[in-house]
Protein backbone atom coordinates (compact mmCIF):
# COMPACT_ATOMS: atom_id res chain seq x y z
CA UNK A 1 0.00 0.00 0.00
CA UNK A 2 2.89 2.22 0.86
CA UNK A 3 4.29 2.03 -2.30
CA UNK A 4 1.23 2.47 -4.48
CA UNK A 5 0.69 5.60 -2.33
CA UNK A 6 3.93 6.92 -2.67
CA UNK A 7 3.56 6.01 -6.97
CA UNK A 8 0.41 8.14 -6.70
CA UNK A 9 2.11 11.30 -5.16
CA UNK A 10 4.60 10.96 -7.66
CA UNK A 11 2.62 10.78 -10.24
CA UNK A 12 1.30 14.38 -9.18
CA UNK A 13 5.13 15.45 -8.65
CA UNK A 14 5.87 14.17 -12.28
CA UNK A 15 2.99 15.87 -14.03
CA UNK A 16 3.59 19.30 -11.69
CA UNK A 17 7.66 19.42 -12.75
CA UNK A 18 6.93 18.44 -16.02
CA UNK A 19 9.20 15.68 -15.88
CA UNK A 20 7.52 13.20 -18.72
CA UNK A 21 6.40 13.81 -22.27
CA UNK A 22 4.92 10.15 -23.09
CA UNK A 23 3.29 10.39 -26.43
CA UNK A 24 -0.46 9.69 -25.99
CA UNK A 25 -1.67 5.89 -26.80
CA UNK A 26 -4.48 4.85 -28.67
CA UNK A 27 -7.16 4.06 -26.22
CA UNK A 28 -9.78 1.59 -26.29
CA UNK A 29 -13.45 2.60 -25.62
CA UNK A 30 -15.23 0.93 -22.93
CA UNK A 31 -18.49 0.90 -21.44
CA UNK A 32 -19.92 0.15 -18.00
CA UNK A 33 -23.20 0.34 -16.66
CA UNK A 34 -24.34 3.43 -14.43
CA UNK A 35 -26.86 5.55 -12.90
CA UNK A 36 -28.07 8.86 -12.45
CA UNK A 37 -28.86 9.94 -8.70
CA UNK A 38 -29.56 13.45 -8.83
CA UNK A 39 -28.55 13.21 -5.16
CA UNK A 40 -26.65 9.89 -2.85
CA UNK A 41 -29.63 9.70 -1.16
CA UNK A 42 -31.61 8.95 -3.58
CA UNK A 43 -29.53 5.81 -4.36
CA UNK A 44 -29.09 4.86 -0.46
CA UNK A 45 -32.66 5.05 0.06
CA UNK A 46 -33.05 2.33 -2.90
CA UNK A 47 -33.66 -1.26 -1.72
CA UNK A 48 -32.07 -2.52 -5.12
CA UNK A 49 -31.09 0.14 -7.72
CA UNK A 50 -30.75 -0.45 -11.35
CA UNK A 51 -27.83 0.06 -13.34
CA UNK A 52 -28.84 1.14 -16.63
CA UNK A 53 -26.64 4.02 -18.23
CA UNK A 54 -24.01 3.14 -20.52
CA UNK A 55 -20.90 5.30 -19.51
CA UNK A 56 -18.65 5.51 -22.15
CA UNK A 57 -14.17 5.66 -21.03
CA UNK A 58 -10.87 4.89 -22.51
CA UNK A 59 -8.63 2.41 -21.09
CA UNK A 60 -5.45 1.92 -21.92
CA UNK A 61 -2.57 -0.14 -21.00
CA UNK A 62 1.31 0.69 -20.67
CA UNK A 63 3.46 -0.32 -22.92
CA UNK A 64 4.41 -3.74 -21.21
CA UNK A 65 1.25 -5.81 -20.16
CA UNK A 66 2.39 -7.73 -17.09
CA UNK A 67 -0.19 -10.36 -14.61
CA UNK A 68 -1.58 -7.79 -11.75
CA UNK A 69 -0.95 -4.68 -12.80
CA UNK A 70 -2.17 -1.08 -10.93
CA UNK A 71 -4.82 0.95 -12.18
CA UNK A 72 -4.96 4.74 -12.38
CA UNK A 73 -8.36 6.04 -13.08
CA UNK A 74 -9.42 9.53 -13.63
CA UNK A 75 -12.12 11.66 -13.34
CA UNK A 76 -12.53 14.95 -14.77
CA UNK A 77 -14.47 18.23 -13.81
CA UNK A 78 -16.94 21.20 -14.87
CA UNK A 79 -15.06 21.56 -18.10
CA UNK A 80 -15.44 17.99 -19.26
CA UNK A 81 -13.10 16.33 -21.01
CA UNK A 82 -9.72 18.01 -21.29
CA UNK A 83 -6.65 18.41 -23.29
CA UNK A 84 -4.30 18.38 -20.50
CA UNK A 85 -5.86 15.65 -18.75
CA UNK A 86 -4.20 13.04 -21.25
CA UNK A 87 -0.59 14.24 -19.65
CA UNK A 88 -2.18 12.70 -16.10
CA UNK A 89 -3.17 9.29 -17.97
CA UNK A 90 0.18 9.34 -20.28
CA UNK A 91 2.43 9.72 -16.91
CA UNK A 92 0.03 7.02 -15.16
CA UNK A 93 1.13 4.74 -17.91
CA UNK A 94 4.60 5.41 -17.74
CA UNK A 95 4.81 4.32 -14.52
CA UNK A 96 3.15 0.84 -15.18
CA UNK A 97 -1.01 1.68 -14.76
CA UNK A 98 -3.39 1.04 -17.01
CA UNK A 99 -5.66 3.75 -17.36
CA UNK A 100 -9.33 4.81 -17.55
CA UNK A 101 -10.81 7.82 -18.24
CA UNK A 102 -14.39 8.44 -17.24
CA UNK A 103 -16.83 10.62 -19.93
CA UNK A 104 -19.28 11.24 -17.34
CA UNK A 105 -20.59 14.43 -19.21
CA UNK A 106 -20.57 13.13 -23.24
CA UNK A 107 -22.18 9.67 -22.00
CA UNK A 108 -25.22 12.06 -20.65
CA UNK A 109 -25.72 14.25 -23.62
CA UNK A 110 -23.74 17.13 -21.71
CA UNK A 111 -20.81 18.72 -22.42
CA UNK A 112 -20.03 20.90 -19.44
CA UNK A 113 -21.93 22.05 -16.31
CA UNK A 114 -20.08 25.30 -16.18
CA UNK A 115 -22.78 26.92 -16.55
CA UNK A 116 -25.44 24.68 -14.76
CA UNK A 117 -23.39 22.18 -12.33
CA UNK A 118 -27.08 20.52 -12.03
CA UNK A 119 -26.86 19.47 -15.69
CA UNK A 120 -24.58 16.19 -14.36
CA UNK A 121 -24.30 16.34 -10.39
CA UNK A 122 -21.13 14.91 -8.20
CA UNK A 123 -23.67 12.25 -6.94
CA UNK A 124 -23.60 10.98 -10.72
CA UNK A 125 -19.81 11.21 -10.79
CA UNK A 126 -19.26 9.40 -7.77
CA UNK A 127 -21.63 6.32 -9.24
CA UNK A 128 -19.56 6.52 -12.23
CA UNK A 129 -16.20 6.38 -10.41
CA UNK A 130 -17.65 3.15 -8.21
CA UNK A 131 -19.14 1.33 -11.21
CA UNK A 132 -15.79 2.07 -12.96
CA UNK A 133 -14.00 0.38 -9.75
CA UNK A 134 -16.11 -2.64 -10.49
CA UNK A 135 -15.42 -2.96 -13.85
CA UNK A 136 -11.64 -2.61 -13.72
CA UNK A 137 -11.79 -5.41 -10.81
CA UNK A 138 -13.07 -8.00 -13.77
CA UNK A 139 -9.99 -7.34 -16.00
CA UNK A 140 -7.49 -9.67 -15.92
CA UNK A 141 -4.86 -7.87 -16.18
CA UNK A 142 -5.19 -5.48 -13.39
CA UNK A 143 -4.87 -6.32 -9.74
CA UNK A 144 -8.09 -5.40 -8.25
CA UNK A 145 -6.39 -4.12 -4.78
CA UNK A 146 -4.28 -1.80 -6.48
CA UNK A 147 -6.92 0.55 -8.04
CA UNK A 148 -6.40 4.39 -7.47
CA UNK A 149 -8.68 7.26 -8.71
CA UNK A 150 -7.58 10.74 -9.43
CA UNK A 151 -10.38 13.88 -9.46
CA UNK A 152 -10.00 17.24 -10.85
CA UNK A 153 -12.05 20.18 -9.47
CA UNK A 154 -15.60 18.78 -9.66
CA UNK A 155 -14.82 15.64 -10.42
CA UNK A 156 -12.26 15.31 -6.73
CA UNK A 157 -15.80 16.25 -4.91
CA UNK A 158 -16.94 12.84 -6.32
CA UNK A 159 -13.87 11.25 -5.46
CA UNK A 160 -14.59 12.40 -2.07
CA UNK A 161 -18.03 11.55 -1.71
CA UNK A 162 -16.91 7.88 -3.03
CA UNK A 163 -14.56 7.44 0.26
CA UNK A 164 -18.08 7.38 2.31
CA UNK A 165 -17.98 4.23 3.32
CA UNK A 166 -22.40 3.80 2.74
CA UNK A 167 -22.44 4.65 -1.11
CA UNK A 168 -19.48 2.93 -1.96
CA UNK A 169 -20.56 -0.52 -0.17
CA UNK A 170 -24.23 0.19 -1.30
CA UNK A 171 -22.93 0.43 -5.14
CA UNK A 172 -19.89 -1.66 -4.95
CA UNK A 173 -19.79 -4.14 -1.89
CA UNK A 174 -16.34 -4.68 0.11
CA UNK A 175 -14.12 -3.31 -2.33
CA UNK A 176 -12.21 -0.01 -2.64
CA UNK A 177 -9.71 2.50 -4.43
CA UNK A 178 -6.11 1.65 -2.87
CA UNK A 179 -6.12 5.66 -2.82
CA UNK A 180 -7.92 8.72 -3.28
CA UNK A 181 -5.92 11.95 -5.31
CA UNK A 182 -7.87 14.93 -5.10
CA UNK A 183 -6.81 18.25 -6.77
CA UNK A 184 -8.48 20.97 -5.77
CA UNK A 185 -11.88 19.72 -4.92
CA UNK A 186 -14.85 21.96 -2.81
CA UNK A 187 -14.34 22.15 0.72
CA UNK A 188 -17.10 19.63 2.06
CA UNK A 189 -16.91 17.53 4.53
CA UNK A 190 -18.59 13.95 5.30
CA UNK A 191 -19.88 14.72 8.85
CA UNK A 192 -20.81 10.87 9.96
CA UNK A 193 -16.44 10.02 9.45
CA UNK A 194 -17.96 6.91 8.13
CA UNK A 195 -15.19 6.79 5.22
CA UNK A 196 -12.73 4.39 3.60
CA UNK A 197 -9.56 3.49 5.37
CA UNK A 198 -7.40 4.18 2.89
CA UNK A 199 -5.21 6.90 1.81
CA UNK A 200 -6.71 9.85 0.69
CA UNK A 201 -4.87 12.91 -0.40
CA UNK A 202 -5.94 16.23 -1.06
CA UNK A 203 -3.75 18.74 -3.25
CA UNK A 204 -5.53 22.05 -3.18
Amino acid sequence: MKSLVQRGCGLILAIALGLLAVPNTAAEPVTFKSASPYQLAELIGTARPSYDLAINADLVSPDVIKNAMPAFVFMHGSGGKLLRHLQYLDVARALGFVTLQIDSFGSRGVSSTVGNQRNVTAAMMTIDLLRALEFLTSQPNVDPSRIIVMGSSKGAIAALYATWSPIRRKVVGAIDYAAYLLLYPLCVAIEDGNVTSNSVHVFI
